[in-house]
């Protein structure tokens, strides 16, 4: 009814606000581990054996049903703008983008309904916090573009010489440096 709508209403503004290339990939990266949501189902989120920048999911409900669904998460343009992505779940949900706007690896997530008359669902991560080894190579690719955009920005080295990383145009998988 009426709680569908306006949560069809709150993805179409997340649409609206979309996330550059490499924060969607970073977003995606920091999703891997393990959620359950509000009817006690348990969701793993794992690399996609076929496409290294999309996540595979496998659902433990408690009745003991397992589900896998593979590759079914991953970063796509946003449609309604010319530039912007979105974190996407199949074809029906979108990731709601403000829990990531104060925290890298939120402790809860929203999945909003791309279309009006479905519901939205709440997950929960099981441990807080995914350490990554950043000094473990190799990086898988979904990691290696996180750690792009965690690095993107202005810094400074020991003589006070000012260096700005941002993605490249033409290819987001790599960094600009403007001195």
């Amino acid at each position: 009814g009426e709680d569908a709508a306006m949560e069809s209403d709150r993805a179409l503004k997340h649409l609206n606000e979309g996330w550059d290339e490499l924060t969607g990939y970073s977003v995606l990266a920091n999703m891997r581990g393990t959620w359950h949501d509000t009817q006690g189902s348990e969701y793993s989120l794992t690399a996609s054996f076929r496409d290294a920048l999309r996540l595979s999911v496998r659902v433990c409900r408690p009745d003991g049903k397992v589900q896998e669904f593979e590759g079914v998460m991953a970063v796509e343009p946003c449609e309604e703008l010319e530039a912007g992505v979105q974190v996407v779940w199949g074809k029906k949900f979108v990731l709601d983008w403000t829990a990531f706007e104060t925290e890298q690896q939120p402790f809860q997530i929203r999945w909003l309904p791309v279309v009006k008359n479905r519901k939205g669902f709440v997950w929960t991560r099981a441990t807080h916090k995914i350490q990554f080894n950043w000094h473990c190579l190799p990086w898988d690719e979904l990691t290696a573009r996180g750690a792009l955009a965690t690095i993107q920005g202005t810094w400074r080295d020991g003589n006070k010489s000012e260096y700005e990383l941002f993605a490249y145009p033409e290819d987001s998988s790599r960094l600009s440096v403007l001195t």
